[in-house]
């Protein structure tokens, strides 16, 4: 269950932001500033989903993965997940 909750919980608070964001609009406004509304959270949204997740920007085979820990230097080696 935990992993569950992790691994969607972007998705879960994004939507339950995008939502109170337009009903909030909806009431204050109209339906049509709602809806803008609405669509300016959600590009925001995976804005700061695209800007926050670690993306890959340095892939080894596993010949080099090999050759650079047997090679006697210090090697980091740094794991990381976006979930």
């Amino acid at each position: 269950m935990e992993s569950t909750v992790n691994q969607y919980s972007f998705v879960v608070i994004g939507l339950l932001v995008a939502t109170i964001v337009y009903f909030l609009v909806w009431n204050i406004l109209d339906i049509k500033a709602a809806a803008i509304a609405l669509i300016l959270t959600c590009i925001l949204l995976i804005g700061f989903k695209m800007f926050m997740s670690a993306g890959s920007n340095h892939d080894i085979s596993p010949e080099e993965f090999n050759n650079s820990i047997l090679s006697g230097e210090p090697t980091l080696v740094v794991l990381y997940s976006d979930f």
